[in-house]
């Protein structure tokens, strides 16, 4: 979680000697930034929210240097967005994407900065408006677990293999 201080949340890495460093990726100090998950070389995934609500996501490395991204597909709008959920030590990312109207896609991104988006989705005849999908992690031989929810709205559990 982030840590709150005067209303507006903050990333934060804890070092070795307990010392907490507080980060803000949309550098305005209005947004919201939640680190979610941190691998073994100290990268740092998570999402931001900017003045608008809108959720991107990130990756911080272990020395700081901050490279923000978006997963195809997002909408404009208060429910769009990017949302990170894992990372593997090899730097990939996955998350799902909220287009404006609520649908939801997984995505995994290629490590570094320039790193390519490919978004996936759940087997065929299961897309409804405002399903549910969730990339929770990928390991580092690339396998990546989540869960949807079908029509029926009746949950299932994914495994995607590279």
């Amino acid at each position: 979680l982030p840590i709150c201080t005067d209303g507006i949340y903050h990333g934060f890495v804890r070092y070795a000697d307990g010392t907490l460093r507080t980060f803000d990726v949309s550098g305005d100090g209005r947004g919201t930034t939640r680190g979610v998950a941190i691998n073994s070389e100290g990268a740092i995934a998570g999402n931001y929210s900017d003045a608008q609500n809108i959720y991107h996501g990130f990756v911080r490395a272990a020395d700081g240097a901050i490279t923000i991204f978006e997963a195809p597909g997002v909408g404009d709008g208060p429910g769009g967005g990017t949302q990170v959920t894992g990372i593997n030590t090899g730097g990939f990312v996955v998350g799902q994407t909220y287009t404006a109207n609520f649908v939801c896609h997984g995505f995994v991104r290629a490590a570094g900065p320039g790193g390519a988006i490919t978004t996936f989705h759940p087997p065929a005849g299961t897309i409804i408006h405002g399903f549910v999908m969730s990339a929770t992690g990928i390991n580092d031989t690339g396998i990546i677990v989540g869960y949807y929810q079908d029509v029926r709205s009746v949950y299932h559990s994914f495994l995607l293999t590279p």
